[in-house]
């Protein structure tokens, strides 16, 4: 199911997750003055991961927060690898890529003070 959302004027439409989520916490941390934009811009240019992120979606995440974006699984095995799986609330939140080997990127949208759509405010 997709749904469409105002990211800081701009619409953009993505698929909504469903069900459970895990994330296993890192430790790494952008910078505070980082955007999703940044987030989505080191993974494809720093680490190589092509996510198909469109540019119209990646100048609407430069509005975001780096925060307001995180990678999680559908499973405790699929984020094992990456530390102690943990659920996640990221349910009904828009998926901004899948990596291919059970992450999905979504942006939180309680975490994005100028979106509005499903999600947001919560």
């Amino acid at each position: 199911m997709s749904s469409q959302c105002r990211i800081g004027g701009e619409v953009v439409e993505a698929p909504l997750f469903k069900g459970r989520a895990f994330r296993a916490p890192t430790g790494y941390q952008h910078s505070k003055a980082a955007t999703a934009a940044d987030v989505v811009r080191h993974e494809q240019e720093e680490l190589g991961n092509d996510l198909g992120v469109s540019t119209r979606m990646v100048a609407a995440l430069s509005k975001c927060p780096a925060e307001a974006i995180v990678w999680v699984g559908r499973s405790r095995k699929a984020v094992g690898r990456y530390g102690k799986p943990e659920p996640y609330e990221a349910e009904g939140h828009p998926i901004i890529a899948v990596d291919g080997e059970g992450g999905y990127l979504v942006l939180r949208l309680d975490k994005c003070p100028c979106a509005e759509g499903k999600g947001a405010g919560r």
